[in-house]
């Protein structure tokens, strides 16, 4: 059975961070599951999403206990998660590729996460053939969506959601705080309009990396003449006062930008992380308009409607995608009878041949050739025309016929 364990997307940020999991523990935990729970794993894990996928014979209620230990999470926030299996579990997943279960409808970035994570638990060797299926083909799914849908002539993140915001408020100086794919897919974003900005900041601890980065490198212009600044950390609180925005990309633990620390002058900040990287009491400061991944999509309001509306009427691509992952079930199957299939017909030829070796000095070869060649086919149309008696009588006869014209009479439908 495939089950899905995931945080209702509806809790506050508070909730979140306190059921989030560490992506420093991500490989611990899906090797940790695939030992103690599961067959296969794959571990959904963002900055708004934490899904768990495990195909396993565990009921749901021991497969949920089994999840929260393994995790450590306080069994009171078991009302706080939602459980699927199955049928349900995969179209999710389809969706989720698709951008349907996203904050920000139709967001950009989920389906590389997905990607993420199957390639981490195939990487680890905790999935096998159906969820390596499963993910590449939800993988496909969303590429599909996307190009059918053609939402990539809009990219929708919280990342191009803050930067656009800034700049619509006339932000000119804009400091982005750590440079993980959130915080450079708001540089690449920013770089294309770095003709209306003044100057963008980047602030990182090593400096030397971000450096010898393919986006830095790539736009080395910018870097000399001044339009784009890389700062260590220890640096950052000087910054401020130079600059009217800041998008924190981070993934500490803790707050990093601190009421005490900002100055006098308006920044609009937005706190794209999770735990959140911004002190809540920062809002406090008439200065300071703060946003962060629950208040931003908010900002989204004006074409989600119209991006809602487009999705649903590509919906059929997930519904295709559902479907052939169905086939491929039903046929996994089979496998146990087609190997079965396959060694009684080696075990024949086997035999056969055999009995030729045995005989083939003291018979004429070609009887013999033809008299082993006979034999064996009567092995299998005998019991054919038994199996088709058989079913005859049980009143299955139409269908039992179909099958023998198909397979002897090379009779294809």
């Amino acid at each position: 059975m495939i089950h899905l364990i995931g945080i209702k997307k509806e809790l506050d940020l508070i909730l979140r961070a306190k059921l989030a999991i560490s992506q420093d523990n991500i490989d611990g935990i899906l090797l940790k599951m695939k030992e103690t729970l599961c067959e296969e794993v794959v571990i959904i894990n963002t900055c708004n999403r934490t899904e768990i996928y495990l195909k396993s014979s565990l009921s749901q209620n021991i497969i949920i206990q089994e999840v929260f230990n393994t995790l450590n999470w306080d069994e009171e926030f078991i009302k706080y998660i939602f459980y699927s299996n199955d049928s349900k579990a995969i179209t999710h997943l389809l969706e989720v590729s698709c951008g349907f279960h996203s904050k920000i409808l139709g967001e950009d970035q989920i389906l590389g996460q997905v990607k993420d994570a199957y390639l981490k638990s195939k990487e680890l060797k905790v999935i096998k053939a159906s969820f390596d299926k499963l993910f590449t083909m939800a993988i496909s799914c969303g590429k599909e969506f996307k190009t059918e849908s053609k939402l990539y002539k809009t990219p929708v993140s919280y990342s191009s959601i803050a930067a656009k915001k800034a700049i619509d408020q006339g932000c000119k100086n804009i400091l982005i705080l750590g440079f993980g794919k959130m915080a450079q897919l708001t540089l690449n974003y920013l770089i294309g309009k770095q003709d209306i900005l003044d100057k963008i900041y980047i602030v990182v601890r090593n400096t030397d990396k971000v450096i010898n980065h393919s986006i830095i490198i790539k736009n080395i212009e910018l870097m000399e003449n001044k339009k784009i600044e890389i700062i260590p950390i220890d640096n950052m609180v000087d910054t401020y006062k130079y600059i009217d925005a800041l998008i924190c990309c981070t993934s500490s633990p803790t707050p990093i930008v601190l009421k005490k620390d900002l100055p006098s002058q308006p920044i609009l900040i937005f706190d794209l992380s999770l735990p959140i990287n911004v002190e809540d009491s920062c809002n406090e400061l008439k200065n300071i308009c703060l946003f962060n991944l629950d208040n931003l999509q908010n900002v989204d309001k004006e074409n989600k409607i119209q991006r809602r509306n487009i999705m649903n009427s590509n919906k059929y691509i997930i519904k295709k995608y559902y479907d052939e992952y169905n086939n491929f079930l039903k046929l996994m199957s089979l496998s146990g009878i087609i190997k079965d299939v396959k060694e009684e017909g080696k075990l024949l030829v086997e035999n056969n041949l055999k009995t030729f070796k045995n005989k083939k000095y003291t018979k004429d070869n070609d009887k013999l050739v033809a008299t082993l060649l006979k034999s064996s086919a009567n092995t299998y149309i005998n019991r054919a025309i038994e199996v088709l008696k058989e079913e005859t009588l049980k009143g299955n006869n139409k269908d039992a016929y179909e099958l023998i014209e198909r397979i002897f009479l090379n009779k294809i439908n």
